[in-house]
This record gives C-alpha cells, sequence and structure tokens, in this order.
C-alpha cells in the first residue's frame, strides 16, 4: 500500500464512526466542521451517546445517521468485555461469519453500503477487529491510537490492508502540531545537518481519570487502568515515538531496528487508590497493577541513529510531551520550543518562533490538531491522493506496545523490530511536508 491512493471521492465522503464517546464525540465535532463529511452511521455500546452523536451530525443540516447500539455479544463486566474483544478478534482472524448479534453493532455498520471510512474511536482492545472488520467489507479505516495492542494483530492489519486494496490509518494528530511540521520541514531543509538523536515521550496525570469515583468519565468503566493489571511495558508511545519517526524518514530511508525497554517500579497507581478512592470504587476489586510507574525505551534505527521514548501516567505532573531532536548542526528542546543552531545561535537558545518562515501550510489556518489532521485525510480522500500516513507507519509507532513488553519480560534484552514494508523502506518518499495540492 506504499504510494497508493485513495479513489477520488469528489465532493462527498462517507464516514461511519465507531465509538462516541469523550474522544469519539471530539472527533466527530471536529469532522463536522468539513463540508464534504457525510456522517452516515453512528455507533456505540451506549445508547445515549448514539442519541447524542446523531444529533450533533442533524445539527448541521445532514440527514438522520444510521444508529448501532449493540454490544456486539453478551457481557456485564468490563473483563467479560474485554474478553469479547479478544473473541472478536479471534473470529476474524479466522474469517468466521458474524453472529446474529452483528446486526446492530459496529459489524453492521462495517457492511453498509453508503461508508466510505470508518472512524474508530473504542477501546484499544476494539481497535483489532473493528478495522479488520472494516476493511473486510470493503472500507478504509482510521482508528484512534494506537493502532492495535499486539504485534500479531499489528500484522493482521498490514495484510489486510494489502490484500483487499484499502487503507488503515491511525489518527496520530500529534505529528499534525505547529511545532512538529516546523521541525519536519527544517530537518528536511539541512537546517540540522545529519540527524543523529531524537527523544519522544507522553506524560500524563491521569490516576483519577483511572477510577471511576475519582474523574473515571474519560474511561468508562476504568478500561484503560485495566490494562495496568494485564502487563508491563509502553502502552502509548504514539504520541512520542510519531513525530521522531517523521523527522527521521522511518520507512522512507531509515527504519526501526531494535528496541530495549525497561520500567520503573509499579507504585504509583496503588499508592493514589490507596489515598484517594473510596472502599466502594471497583478499582480495589483489581488484581495488582505491575506497568510501572515510568516506562523507558531506547530504539535504534538502521542507519544508528537513537530514539529515546518515554510513558508514564501515574507520575503527579501536568501533561507533558518530550519532544527533543540533535544533529550535527543544531539542537531543538521543547517546553518551551528552543533551538542552538552551530554558528547562528552565538547567545544561547533561539525562540523557535524566529524561525516561523518554516511553518507547514496547514498553519495558515489556526485550528485545533484534531481539525488539521482531518483536513488533510479528507483532502488526500477529496483528490484521490496519497495519505500522509499510512499503514506501516501506524504499525511501526504502535509496535513498541508489545516490543517493550517482550523486552521488559526478557531482562531488558534488546528485541528486533520488524520490517512492515518488507524491504520498502530504503526509498524515501514523501510524507507529511509536501506541498498543498490545492495552493
Amino acid at each position: 500500500m506504499i504510494g497508493v491512493p485513495f479513489d477520488a471521492y469528489g465532493d462527498q465522503v462517507r464516514v461511519g464512526i465507531v465509538g462516541v464517546g469523550n474522544r469519539g464525540t471530539r472527533l466527530l465535532e471536529a469532522m463536522l466542521q468539513f463540508p464534504e463529511v457525510r456522517v452516515t452511521a453512528v455507533c456505540d455500546i451506549n445508547p445515549p451517546r448514539v442519541h447524542h452523536a446523531a444529533e450533533m451530525v442533524q445539527a448541521t443540516g445532514q440527514p438522520e445517521p444510521a444508529r448501532y447500539s449493540g454490544r456486539g455479544g453478551h457481557w456485564q463486566t468490563p473483563q467479560e468485555n474485554y474478553e469479547l474483544a479478544v473473541h472478536h478478534s479471534k473470529l476474524v482472524r479466522a474469517g468466521t461469519r458474524p453472529d446474529p448479534d452483528a446486526d446492530d453493532d459496529y459489524r453492521a455498520l462495517c457492511a453498509r453500503d453508503d461508508v466510505d471510512i470508518v472512524v474508530n474511536a473504542s477501546s484499544w482492545e476494539w481497535h483489532h477487529p473493528v478495522c479488520m472488520t472494516a476493511m473486510l467489507n470493503g472500507k478504509h479505516a482510521a482508528t484512534e491510537v494506537p493502532l492495535a495492542m499486539e504485534l500479531e494483530h499489528l500484522w493482521d492489519l498490514v495484510n489486510t490492508s494489502e490484500a483487499m486494496r484499502r487503507h488503515c490509518i491511525m489518527l496520530e494528530q500529534v505529528v499534525y502540531g505547529r511545532t512538529e511540521l516546523r521541525l519536519l520541514r527544517m530537518a528536511h531543509d539541512g537546517l540540522f545537518g545529519d540527524l543523529l538523536v531524537g527523544a519522544g515521550g507522553y506524560h500524563n496525570e491521569g490516576r483519577a481519570a483511572a477510577f471511576n469515583s475519582t474523574g473515571g468519565t474519560r474511561y468508562p468503566e476504568g478500561w484503560r487502568r485495566r490494562w495496568w493489571y494485564r502487563r508491563d511495558g509502553d502502552f502509548y508511545s504514539m504520541h512520542g515515538v510519531g513525530p521522531v519517526a517523521v523527522y527521521m524518514d522511518i520507512n522512507r530511508g531509515d527504519r526501526f531496528e531494535s528496541i530495549v525497554s525497561m520500567s520503573s517500579p509499579a507504585i504509583g497507581l496503588t499508592a493514589f487508590r490507596e489515598q484517594h478512592v473510596p472502599p466502594e470504587d471497583a478499582g480495589w476489586n483489581d488484581p495488582p497493577y505491575i506497568k510501572g510507574d515510568r516506562t523507558l525505551s531506547q530504539v535504534m534505527t538502521a542507519k544508528g541513529r537513537v530514539i529515546q521514548v518515554s510513558h508514564d501516567e501515574t507520575v503527579p505532573q501536568p501533561y507533558t510531551r518530550v519532544n527533543w531532536l540533535a544533529g550535527t548542526q543544531a539542537t531543538f528542546n521543547d517546553d518551551p520550543p528552543r533551538i542552538f543552531v552551530d554558528g547562528t545561535s552565538d547567545n544561547g537558545w533561539d525562540d523557535l518562533d524566529d524561525y516561523g518562515h518554516y511553518d507547514h501550510w496547514l498553519w495558515e489556518i489556526d485550528a485545533p490538531l484534531e481539525e488539521h489532521m482531518f483536513r488533510r485525510l479528507f483532502q488526500t480522500m477529496r483528490l484521490g491522493l496519497v495519505p500522509d500516513i499510512d499503514v506501516y507507519d501506524s504499525a511501526t509507532w504502535s509496535v513498541q506496545i508489545p516490543l517493550s513488553t517482550e523486552s521488559i519480560r526478557r531482562g531488558n534484552r534488546p528485541v528486533r523490530v520488524p520490517d512492515f514494508t518488507r524491504g520498502q523502506w530504503e526509498e524515501y518518499r514523501d510524507g507529511l511536508d509536501r506541498p498543498n495540492p490545492e495552493g
């Protein structure tokens, strides 16, 4: 699927969305800013959410979308929901025909004739079955991060994308940030010289949001917290590693070759529960948490570059994304964004705004990241262009999730990173800093 353009959809791109909770509603709101988008179907296991999403669509003057609120099967507890997602993944891998419950859940949405692309904002364990079902029904798939949680599921999505000739794209909004796109253009212009090292990380205070009684409405029934007792590793590498991978042209002249990971002790979530969570909260029934409070990984590329990636959500701190890049001629450090260019920045750090002439054309309009991301996605679909992010990028940026777990399990030993492009990474191809086709 490298270099494969979308069909030219013209003035109307028909979207079905699966998952309209907090995140899905935000994505829906962003998509509805674009006149070419027609949302034809909405799906969520929570019927009031479906009703609210349908009202949002109709408020823009669009026809009422089809509504689906099936639960995918019979379950009562969050653990049973997780086990059902695992079961759906097994079914779709085996090519098993859907059961009668499929008439009112995401599978029915994916089978509709009036859907061109399925946007998926469900919980992590459902990303694989939803995207697989979309492609097997001839639809493109665009999913919230990560692409999938398991290595075999990432390969499934790559293989199915190739077999069905449908794109499967991870909705990684951070790479569309003003700073990130500016850095990409600076790197491609040679301002950094030869790139050497980079760092990316996602650090966010997520302890309160993890429990129902302390603000857990962001993750209904604590679905995200439950990964903290399933395994150790980096569960959210994409916001950190994605931008650095773009700067370094990963899958476009370089590739990830190996990763080594380690985690601190798993203390923070248990301590927070003891101090702040009332005894009636369901979180007290959890098995012991084993995901370390901070996970650090080192990724080595084929060209010998090194990327440090970090993740934590149980260390007290404000929301922070690490973004650091160094080459033979310059070094960038974020928060605040500043750069030192050898031979130019003689008085110390320069403000990155001094390099505003490197702004990407998307930022001629100041808008939320989600809108920039969708502006480009729908532009490429309207005009029949190659997407900025393909299934190989999406799998590569997500593979740190299972491989960090494997490295830690092996006693912090390096683990080889698979080449999802099957050798085609060596050839450069354009990515996010292409000129505006409608400029």
